[in-house]
């Protein structure tokens, strides 16, 4: 049975959005959220904004669709991302009937420091295969979850030789997250590294999270920093691999500005 238009509006009204509408599309506002089904001819493009001062700032937009039930799937799907907004024990049927239907991973992406990404439970480093958490990523993850991290780090690496292109699992010390999973994109700390590199940690990413059962986990980019890798063709690689499984949401989350917009076009 698929899910009908009237059930997608259903949804957004329980979680109290009020629905307008006028010449260049529809409009599901609450208070300083808002998303946006936007009449591109004969197609819909989708908005998710959020008020800041007395502009909206653009958190997420869909890829076009000519049908209009498919917009609101986009809508709903990226409104049931955050529990403190979405009511979404009530909702969980048509939910998860959406997600059967869409069968297509949306990969999010955030602005901002990884350690501070909600709604997940483990998180990704771009690590090296020895154990310093000196700088970029590993530094933030170290300086805000604590020492026990690289302590942890260090032993581990200390019993496996891992090569760029390997993972390996570490506490989270003070973090809210349940283990670090650590991406080897480089054997020494400021080595270099490859796409190929990337590619293989991304796979060896999504292989562990079918195994764990892992439904959302947060990552940075790899090797755009002292890998020197180019911002695009790393999203690129991105885009290809995580988006080849449908049973797992990757949460991209970085600093770098340029790269979250390689996800936002």
């Amino acid at each position: 049975m698929a899910v009908t238009i009237q059930q997608l509006l259903s949804i957004l009204k329980s979680n109290g959005y009020v629905k307008s509408n006028d010449d260049l599309g529809t409009y599901f506002n609450k208070g300083n959220r808002r998303f946006s089904c936007m009449k591109h001819g004969f197609n819909y493009l989708c908005y998710h904004n959020v008020k800041s001062g007395n502009e909206w700032a653009l958190v997420n937009k869909s890829q076009l669709t000519k049908d209009y039930g498919e917009a609101l799937k986009w809508v709903v799907i990226e409104l049931q991302k955050n529990p403190l907004w979405f009511k979404y024990l009530q909702n969980l049927n048509i939910i998860l009937l959406i997600e059967k239907e869409v069968m297509i991973m949306i990969i999010a992406a955030l602005r901002g420091s990884i350690t501070k990404t909600p709604n997940v439970n483990y998180i990704c480093n771009a690590a090296n295969g020895i154990g310093p958490m000196g700088k970029g990523v590993a530094k933030a993850i170290r300086d805000d979850g604590g020492v026990s991290i690289q302590q942890e780090a260090f032993v581990v690496c200390s019993k496996a030789d891992y090569q760029p292109g390997d993972i390996y699992v570490t506490n989270a010390g003070t973090l809210p997250y349940k283990k670090i999973v650590h991406l080897v994109t480089m054997k020494n700390p400021g080595g270099p590294t490859s796409y190929e590199v990337v590619e293989k940690c991304l796979k060896n990413l999504v292989a562990f999270c079918h195994m764990k059962n892992i439904k959302r986990v947060a990552l940075p980019a790899m090797g755009t920093g002292a890998g020197r890798l180019e911002i695009s063709k790393v999203a690129e690689i991105f885009k290809k691999v995580l988006n080849s499984t449908d049973s797992v949401e990757f949460v991209v989350v970085d600093i770098d500005p340029m790269f979250i917009y390689q996800f936002k076009e």
